[in-house]
Order: C-alpha cells, then structure tokens, then sequence
C-alpha cells in the first residue's frame, strides 16, 4: 500500500533498514523489524515527497483497507486469479 511520507509514521521500534537496486536501476531501501526481521515497507530516496510502499500485512487496521489497484502483475503465478475458487479452511 503505497503511503504519503507525510502520512506515515512507526508505532514503535526502530527498523533495521537494507539498501537495493530496483529492477529500474533506482535505489530503494526496505525497512524490517530489527527483532524479527519482517518486512515493514520498501522507500525510494529520492523524489520531492518520500513515498513508502506498506506491507499490508502489518498494519493492525488491514482488514479495513480495500485494493484499489494491483501492481507487479508480469511477474504473478499464473494461478493467482483462481485463489477464490480453492477449499478454505479457516484455522490452522
């Protein structure tokens, strides 16, 4: 989930944070939990306004957030739109 900088705040803890090089060639670096190493968001350095790519998954609000737009979709499993038409168990 794509974020404002101005819109963006940690909770608490400080990230350990990992530098790459996008597929574009641009920077981006990726912030994780420094006690359990999930991954928190993805940040381009550059740019007038920071904009942070949230992890969905976790944002204690997240049953809330409906997609609007779906990114990276060259690269999805051929199998992903058929998700709604497997056998769902509710526990584990």
């Amino acid at each position: 989930m794509r974020v404002r900088g101005r819109d963006f705040r940690l909770v608490q803890g400080e990230p350990a944070v990992y530098e790459k090089t996008a597929e574009s060639g641009a920077r981006r670096r990726l912030g994780f939990c420094s006690h359990c190493g999930t991954h928190l968001y993805g940040l381009a350095p550059a740019g007038e306004e920071p904009i942070y790519s949230v992890r969905v998954g976790t944002l204690a609000q997240r049953a809330e957030i409906r997609p609007a737009v779906q990114i990276w979709c060259r690269s999805e499993v051929s199998w992903l739109s058929d998700l709604q038409a497997l056998r769902r168990i509710a526990t584990q």
